[in-house]
């Protein structure tokens, strides 16, 4: 069933773009998000400033200060937070498109050659809402499959049969 995803030699390096394309698209939302956060970051500390100031020229009591540092670091914290899992999200992206096209390209070899949990994960992913097995056909069934496996797994099929019969090598053979 895997063996359906296997993107045939002369498409790897359109998959590889078109995921290409798609991580760097959210790349720049991505990067969108970290510019609006830093600014919104530099805002409450700007706050947090100015009510120190005002506190220590006798503007505001200690219960409004109190109250405002505690709301403002508050908010200061959780963007904080917000930065790190951007940043996280930003460095991981780049690094990963070959290995993605890579695995995309022989899920049939890894479950072959893979420990159960590993399958079990392999299975998850292409199959988010799992396996059924029809008694009347005797054969298995899926109600969901992953989109962007989905997808490959379209553009090798109608790869094929634009190519009328003549099977061309598939990726990262087994082995």
């Amino acid at each position: 069933m895997l063996d359906a995803f296997t993107l045939p030699a002369p498409l790897k390096e359109v998959v590889k773009n078109i995921v290409y394309d798609k991580i760097n698209g959210d790349s720049q939302e991505l990067r969108e998000s970290l510019t609006l956060l830093k600014k919104s970051k530099s805002e409450i500390e700007n706050k947090i400033k100015n009510n120190k100031l005002r506190f220590a020229d006798g503007v505001i009591d200690e219960d409004v200060y109190k109250t405002a540092l505690e709301l403002n670091q508050e908010k200061l914290n959780k963007t904080i937070l917000e930065i790190d899992q951007v940043n996280k999200e930003l460095s991981n992206s780049d690094s990963d498109i070959d290995a993605i096209v890579e695995m995309c390209c022989k899920l049939g070899c890894l479950w072959k050659e893979s420990s159960l949990q590993v399958c079990q994960k392999l299975q998850n992913l292409v199959f988010p809402d799992g396996i059924l097995w029809d008694k009347r056909k005797g054969d298995y069934r899926t109600i969901k499959t992953n989109k962007a496996l989905e997808l490959i797994a379209e553009i090798s099929s109608n790869y094929k049969k634009e190519d009328e019969g003549i099977q061309p090598s598939s990726v990262a053979l087994c082995g």
